[in-house]
């Protein structure tokens, strides 16, 4: 009977120390969360401009990654990453073909725009010189932009319940996943009590 209790007890410390392990992650060394994210379907030379509208889900929006091609590294050209509101620019960031890759996940990191959450946003980005070799950046189905936005964390008891929501969502999006895998947990748990030597 003591061992039973001790193979229990054993199984209750693994799960609370996988759960507090993923809080401690999530809370102090996790400074960036995804805000959205779009993937890229397809990829559109980049002539001129392209721009969308952005409304964060989130305060202290700060980062955007956006996906490009810049095939056989032909491109030099220069570009500007820039945020609007109220059609006013209030951030920019500078960059050109020597910063893309032969496909490369360009990260736009600026000044965290405090009160973000709910605001309408336009981001832009301009191509400022000709090329006959113009690079490609990613869009999603429907022919828009594609990014993954990230917003910068402060609030602790904030971010906890966070993570608490996108758990439930991952259970709730990937069901299938979740019962198979608790049926394996299960079964494996019966048979080494059954048969092993604990």
């Amino acid at each position: 009977m003591r061992r039973k209790d001790n193979f229990w007890k054993i199984i209750i410390l693994i799960v609370v120390s996988f759960f507090l392990i993923n809080l401690f992650i999530s809370t102090l060394l996790v400074k960036n969360r995804v805000d959205q994210k779009k993937l890229a379907q397809n990829f559109l030379e980049l002539r001129d401009q392209i721009s969308f509208s952005y409304t964060p889900k989130h305060d202290n929006l700060n980062i955007f990654v956006i996906p490009f091609r810049n095939k056989g590294l032909m491109n030099k050209d220069f570009f500007k990453f820039r945020i609007y509101l109220d059609n006013k620019v209030i951030r920019e960031v500078d960059f050109s073909g020597f910063n893309i890759g032969e496909v490369s996940d360009i990260r736009f990191q600026f000044t965290p725009i405090k009160d973000s959450k709910n605001k309408e946003f336009k981001i832009e980005i301009v191509h400022l010189s000709s090329s006959e070799n113009p690079v490609l950046v990613g869009v999603s189905g429907d022919a828009t932009l594609a990014y993954t936005s990230y917003y910068k964390t402060s609030d602790k008891i904030k971010i906890v319940l966070e993570t608490f929501s996108r758990w439930l969502e991952r259970i709730r999006d990937d069901l299938g996943f979740f019962v198979i895998w608790t049926i394996f947990l299960l079964g494996s748990i019966f048979l080494f009590k059954k048969y092993g030597k604990v």
